[in-house]
């Protein structure tokens, strides 16, 4: 054999091994979870290409959740029928895609310290579950976002003083954080470098 017929077949087995490795069917799995309606639900998903393009997926499932049933046994929150229902998307396949993983602020890793948390002091847990839910399940992208990290941080106060601050802070914080970005927004763009002044 040659080195040139050598060099192709080597050349040729290597981009075979590349689009083999690319056309490698993954399977992941999405979640979904409604603030409203207090359901979880999920599939399986079969992709190519890294987990970029989806080729198949297998019907909606409802899912446990151990703080969902919590929730409901309390009665902290209880789930509602709205208008128009929204279903956030928790794990994928891709960072890129679909809202990258583990999205969801409530159905996280810390289920059983949030339980206990909430044994601890019912009236601080049930000032942090009302507070959380009435922002998240607003229509308003901001209050989503406020209610979404009070659930994330709030947990972690060790008293209504304490628990009512870091809520009054959080909001704080994201209000001018909004504020800013609409400020900066209508900022008038400044002309290029390159652009000549007008006559």
């Amino acid at each position: 054999m040659t080195i040139e017929r050598r060099y192709i077949l080597i050349v040729a087995a290597t981009l075979a091994s590349v689009i083999l490795l690319s056309f490698t069917i993954q399977r992941g799995k999405i979640s979904y979870f409604s603030p409203y309606t207090l359901q979880f639900q999920g599939q399986s998903e079969y992709t190519v290409l890294g987990g970029s393009i989806p080729i198949w997926r297998t019907s909606l499932e409802d899912y446990d959740s151990k703080i969902l049933r919590y929730l409901r046994e309390s009665e902290y929150i209880m789930p509602v029928n709205p208008k128009h229902n929204r279903w956030e998307i928790g794990e994928s396949n891709a960072w890129t895609r679909d809202g990258g993983f583990d999205r969801h602020y409530l159905l996280g890793r810390n289920n059983s310290s949030v339980i206990e948390w909430s044994k601890a002091d019912p009236e601080r847990a049930r000032i942090y579950w009302s507070e959380g839910f009435k922002c998240v399940r607003s229509e308003d992208r901001v209050e989503v976002y406020i209610g979404e990290e009070i659930l994330q941080q709030g947990w972690k106060a060790k008293s209504i003083p304490e628990l009512l601050e870091k809520i009054a802070t959080i909001r704080k914080e994201i209000e001018f954080e909004h504020q800013w970005k609409i400020n900066e927004s209508k900022k008038p763009k400044s002309p290029s470098a390159e652009q000549p002044p007008a006559s």
